[in-house]
């Protein structure tokens, strides 16, 4: 996962949690990296007027 480790080392930062809207394209992909990196996966509610 070259961008998690690009942007912890320009951060000098740990990446821990990510938010993102349940669109459902990516949320299965990412799931298995999010586990192996101990990255806590938030999904966030969005409501269209």
């Amino acid at each position: 996962m070259q961008y998690k480790t690009e942007v912890e080392n320009q951060s000098d930062k740990k990446i821990v949690m990510i938010r993102s809207g349940r669109c459902g394209e990516y949320e299965y992909s990412f799931a298995e990296i999010y586990l192996k990196n101990g990255i806590i996966h938030v999904t966030i509610r969005t409501v269209v007027n």
